[in-house]
């Protein structure tokens, strides 16, 4: 049965630096902004020229895409969106 040779405790060191290196490497991107909207507008509120909430929606979407490219806080913001 072939012997191992004992490592040394450098040689160890480097080896976990480096799975370590290699790990943060291969990790995905730590927590960023969450943008939770919540559409609140009732039915009856909407506007003639976006009947169904369509474009408001696309549009707080598209921004909190973008904000959220921004800010690389790992928090939550919760909007609360609608028509007056």
């Amino acid at each position: 049965m072939p012997r191992h040779r004992p490592r040394s405790v450098a040689h160890v060191r480097k080896r976990n630096t480096r799975l370590f290196l290699l790990a943060a490497l291969l990790a995905p991107p730590a927590g960023a902004l969450d943008i939770r909207v919540d559409y609140t507008t009732a039915p009856g509120d909407l506007p003639a020229q976006d009947a169904d909430g369509s474009r408001l929606r696309a549009i707080f979407d598209a921004a909190a895409a973008e904000w959220e490219d921004i800010f690389l806080d790992a928090r939550t913001l919760d909007l609360e969106v609608r028509y007056d």
